[in-house]
């Protein structure tokens, strides 16, 4: 029934205060991932930081990566921090999945996902997971971060570009062609 109040305006705060108290009062397991859900859903950071917590006491993904889709709802300065934090943990530590997409991956398409159409913010990341990348010169995930960060620069460049509809790029043709 939440999840269906998440979608009706005006209900998001409500639904958030709500989840956060019972949070608070201990009311919700630990692993409870419905509720991590629904805070993101509404755009609360608390739902991206119980996620956070988790991985980083566990030391492994969830199965819930599909909950991360609306991260586009989250603060995006908070989320980014959080993502590049969970970066920054996954090349000190070692976090177990059983899926085919690896923690560098996902959480390098999560900060795409968030920063992309953000310049400075874009900049920063960047200039984040290189310094990491110099930090660990022989982190056996290297060459994956250093993939995912040329992909991510490729998508920001694309995503600047501008592109004519036909019948602009005909006119702009005409203007070329004496």
């Amino acid at each position: 029934m939440l999840e269906k109040l998440t979608e009706l305006p005006g209900f998001a705060k409500r639904i958030s205060q709500f989840l956060l108290k019972l949070i608070g009062n201990q009311q919700v397991a630990s692993d409870d991932f419905r509720v991590m859900k629904l805070l993101i859903n509404v755009g609360a950071i608390e739902g991206l930081q119980f996620y956070v917590d988790w991985v980083k006491t566990n030391h492994r993904l969830p199965r819930t990566y599909d909950r991360l889709l609306n991260i586009r709802r989250l603060p995006t300065t908070e989320a980014t921090l959080l993502f590049a934090e969970l970066i920054h943990f996954a090349f000190q530590e070692t976090i177990e999945t059983d899926r085919f997409d690896e923690p560098i991956d996902i959480f390098v398409h999560c900060l795409k996902e968030l920063t992309i159409t953000k310049e400075g913010l874009y900049q920063a990341v960047h200039a984040d997971l290189d310094t990491l990348l110099q930090t660990y010169p022989t982190h056996p995930d290297q060459a994956k971060l250093r993939r995912n960060l040329a992909l991510f620069e490729q998508e920001y460049y694309l995503q600047k570009v501008d592109c004519a509809t036909l019948p602009e790029a005909l006119v702009g043709l005409e203007t070329w062609i004496p």
